[in-house]
């Protein structure tokens, strides 16, 4: 019979996650925390920006190194820009640089299906509306018939903006009613 460590709780059963200390839980609530903490500043920059880094451990309460990590992660993927310094009224040392939200880092593409016509945007990641496209588009026709119509809307808005499609990091779709998603079918389309 094997015996528990100091460390396992009572109703662990050695060898599993619980009887190993939970390590499987805690790595997975590492990893949470750690896109939680880059989802703050991010938001924080993209909604009170352009701020330092000294400026975001303050508003985030997250300390100078943990900041430091998570912005070098963010401007590598282009979501975070630097910009010119900021006028601080300091006494020595280096004046804080900037940091920006990078609104042109991708692009998102809204839809809004209705039953007679289809409207669909791209906008940048600012939400400024970049191109537009509205046309005819009638549902009680079926997915056979207007998924191609609205596909090649899509293609021909996104064609306009000149946009590669790698650069799209999200589509939104509304739609006129509830969708059994088993069928992909609208139920109960309004009239």
């Amino acid at each position: 019979m094997s015996q528990r460590s100091p460390q396992e709780p009572r109703d662990a059963v050695p060898g599993t996650a619980a009887g190993r200390g939970n390590r499987a839980a805690r790595g997975a609530d590492l990893q949470l925390m750690r896109q939680l903490n880059r989802l703050m500043v991010l938001n924080s920059v993209r909604q009170l920006g352009p701020l330092a880094r000294v400026g975001l451990a303050k508003r985030t309460g997250l300390s100078g190194t943990t900041i430091s990590s998570i912005v070098e992660e963010l401007i590598g993927e282009g979501l975070l820009l630097e910009g010119p310094q900021l006028d601080a009224a300091r006494s020595g040392g280096r004046r804080p640089i900037s940091l920006h939200f990078n609104t042109r880092a991708g692009y998102v593409i809204g839809v809004d299906l209705g039953r007679t016509h289809f409207t669909a945007l791209v906008t940048d990641l600012g939400a400024k509306v970049l191109a537009r496209r509205s046309g005819p588009f009638q549902s009680s026709l079926g997915p056979d018939v207007c998924l191609p119509i609205l596909v090649t809307g899509l293609r021909t808005l996104v064609a306009e903006t000149g946009i590669p499609w790698k650069r799209i990091k999200g589509v939104g779709v509304s739609i006129p009613g509830p969708v059994d998603t088993r069928q992909g079918i609208l139920i109960q389309p309004p009239g």
